[in-house]
């Protein structure tokens, strides 16, 4: 009776662990003060556009044991409120607290510079243009000046 217990404890304790992973396990951006404000945003960022994701594209380094440094999105745009390029491409590091983009997807994306490789900062508002609807109306109605979004 014992091992039956001990072993239906396991069992229970397994399936428990695995029901919290399903619900918990991805990882999110370790965001140490917390998201950027959407004017300090807007100010770094030289692209903000709602824009679909076209596609991904892994960027290997040879210096890299895994192979994968960052991955390559393109994006076609569909609506700018700051920029203007048509197309673009943001490089992600491929760390835990990556942005991670579906090509077909339509995204609010605040684009910032980087040394030549634009990003996309985790800890910032882009995201899932359908679930940015307030923030993308903030933006229509900002006035071309970020101090407006405050």
């Amino acid at each position: 009776m014992k091992n039956f217990r001990a072993s239906f404890r396991m069992v229970f304790l397994w399936v428990a662990f695995l029901g919290c992973w399903s619900v918990l396990g991805t990882a999110n951006a370790l965001c140490r003060d917390g998201k950027i404000p959407l004017d300090e945003e807007f100010r770094r960022s030289k692209i903000v556009a709602v824009a679909t994701a076209i596609s991904e594209t892994p960027v290997a380094e040879a210096s890299d044991p895994d192979g994968v440094t960052a991955i390559r999105y393109d994006f076609t745009a569909k609506k700018f409120f700051k920029g203007n390029s048509q197309q673009f491409s943001v490089w992600i590091d491929n760390t835990s607290s990556r942005v991670v983009f579906e090509p077909g997807q339509e995204y609010l994306v605040f684009v910032q510079p980087n040394a030549g490789r634009p990003f996309v900062d985790s800890c910032g508002g882009s995201a899932l243009a359908k679930n940015s609807g307030a923030i993308i109306e903030r933006l229509k109605a900002y006035g071309g000046r970020a101090q407006n979004l405050k």
